[in-house]
């Protein structure tokens, strides 16, 4: 978790998310990732020392890019090679 002092904004949560899901995430038969341990858009932007909009908007982008979807109760990372 060091590195994330070092990175620009959108690379930190990247990182943070790509750590996340190799920590919390099992992979689906589809290849997707999936998380079900859902953190608030505020603990994200907390952990990866962002705010928590910035968080939000980066989340939706990646969303309408086919990255991946959330809901409240879960998060599935379609493409990891992206993140």
């Amino acid at each position: 978790m060091l590195h994330f002092r070092y990175n620009r904004t959108e690379n930190r949560i990247r990182l943070f998310l790509t750590d996340w899901v190799r920590e919390e995430g099992r992979q689906l038969a589809t290849g997707e990732w999936e998380i079900t341990s859902m953190l608030t858009h505020s603990m994200i932007a907390s952990l990866s020392n962002s705010s928590r909009q910035y968080v939000t908007d980066f989340l939706n982008a990646l969303r309408k890019q086919g990255v991946l979807r959330y809901d409240r109760r879960r998060m599935v990372i379609q493409r990891l090679d992206l993140l």
